[in-house]
């Protein structure tokens, strides 16, 4: 279709002299309109595209908001399950003493072994506790940088309209 048109246009040319210098003044006028057009649309563009990264490093900043409150929560119902343990145990003792004193086993091998078990049965838990705690506690710090990491990705498409370069990663210092 071009060859067409580069074809007519040379049959213009050379039919009117005038008629080509008009085409090519048209010409140069669109272009020129054009090429406002586009740098609108590119200004519109990059304007979004800034509105949409602030929304981002606001979503971001949610983010790290809600995990830390997470891991407040968290901490906290470990704190409470350590003092149910501590309580327990310490009633526990309370009952093998109360039962070597009313049975009159006092020094027997019987109440050393409950006594033990007791406190063999109370360190497991409190290593069970531990472990579920960090393991619960590595859960959560991966789900926050899964989610940075997906924010991060739209930001980095964003930068091509925008041309800042934004790096969550980095701001809340994940590699």
């Amino acid at each position: 279709m071009s060859g067409l048109l580069k074809a007519i246009n040379i049959a213009a040319t050379a039919a009117n002299p005038a008629l080509g210098a008009a085409s090519v003044i048209g010409g140069f006028f669109t272009s020129i309109g054009a090429r406002r057009r586009r740098k609108r649309e590119m200004k519109r563009r990059r304007a979004r595209a800034k509105k949409s990264e602030g929304l981002l490093l606001g979503a971001a900043g949610n983010v790290v908001q809600d995990t830390q409150q997470q891991g407040e929560f968290l901490q906290e119902g470990f704190n409470i399950g350590q003092q149910q343990a501590v309580t327990g145990y310490r009633e526990g003792m309370q009952n093998v003493v109360d039962t070597a004193a009313r049975t009159g086993l006092a020094g027997s091998g019987a109440i050393s072994q409950s006594a033990t078990y007791l406190q063999d049965q109370f360190q497991l838990g409190q290593q069970q506790a531990s472990l579920g705690m960090r393991s619960e506690q590595y859960q959560l710090d991966q789900q926050k940088e899964s989610r940075l990491r997906d924010i991060q990705s739209n930001l980095l498409e964003l930068s091509a309209y925008s041309g800042r370069n934004i790096n969550v990663l980095e701001m809340y210092d994940i590699s």
